[in-house]
């Protein structure tokens, strides 16, 4: 059986995370409210859509959770992280991850050397993911502009 194909873009996927983040993790709230230094680096990551699809590829194929990804490419962000930090970046691609449609995880070791002890890979066998720059998608008719990501992915099965 082949894989349906879901098309997601920056723009939506940060409007999700921006309207609804706080409201699910009222202790990581501050990080969104004040704009804290650790998510704008989030937010920066998501809107590369080339580098979303490798966190997607790495964690669909490798199983390399999105957490340790989003680390290798910000080096400079594991100098500066506390314990309450590394909880809000779990929070933050796990919440993330289950917008994409994500429905199952797994906890993977990271290894000795790793900032992280342990991070949650995420499993979706149904449907392949794929990002898009907000640039790059077809504009929409008003009536089925989506409000989120989930709603994006609704509207692009209703296409098919």
């Amino acid at each position: 059986m082949e894989k349906k194909t879901y098309t997601f873009t920056t723009k939506g996927i940060i409007e999700t995370i921006e309207r609804d983040f706080a409201i699910e993790y009222k202790p990581f709230a501050k990080y969104q409210l004040e704009k804290l230094p650790l998510y704008v680096a989030c937010i920066d990551f998501i809107n590369n859509a080339d580098v979303m699809n490798k966190m997607i590829f790495a964690n669909d194929y490798l199983e390399v959770p999105p957490v340790k990804t989003f680390l290798c490419y910000k080096k400079e962000i594991c100098k500066t992280l506390s314990d309450y930090d590394k909880k809000f970046l779990g929070a933050f691609w796990g919440f993330l991850f289950r917008c994409l449609g994500y429905e199952d995880s797994r906890k993977v070791s990271l290894g000795k050397n790793s900032l992280l002890k342990t991070g949650l890979f995420f499993r979706n066998n149904a449907e392949n993911i794929v990002i898009a720059d907000s640039q790059t998608v077809a504009t929409e008719t008003k009536a089925e502009k989506p409000k989120n990501a989930v709603e994006e992915k609704k509207i692009a099965e209703a296409k098919k």
